[in-house]
């Protein structure tokens, strides 16, 4: 499957409509946050929750995904170990090619 072609205006137009959805999701999740901690602790409890959404909307960008994954111990899976995830997971992504796929088994149900 080829690149498409599309124009920056219409480019420019989908990030800025991503970045406002965005936007209003870490807003409505910091309010509910807020709200949350305002309604057990009262206006303390309400600048704590707010100090503690600054804080991860500041530090989760820097997080990398693989700090993420070895704190949770998983491992790559190859293909013959579930060649139908893999399968399921080339036909979900449209074409566009994947590299890793990881198992944790601090994540499976018990």
């Amino acid at each position: 499957m080829g690149t498409r072609n599309i124009s920056h205006r219409a480019y420019y137009t989908g990030k800025y409509h991503l970045l406002f959805q965005t936007a209003v999701i870490l807003a409505g999740m910091g309010g509910l946050f807020g709200l949350l901690g305002w309604m057990i602790f009262g206006t303390t409890g309400l600048v704590w929750a707010l100090l503690v959404v600054l804080l991860l909307l500041l530090s989760t960008p820097r997080i990398s995904p693989w700090m993420v994954l070895k704190m949770y111990r998983a491992r790559q899976l190859l293909y013959d170990e579930a060649p139908g995830l893999f399968e399921i997971v080339s036909d979900l992504s449209a074409g566009l090619t994947f590299r890793l796929i990881h198992s944790c088994t601090m994540c499976q149900a018990a």
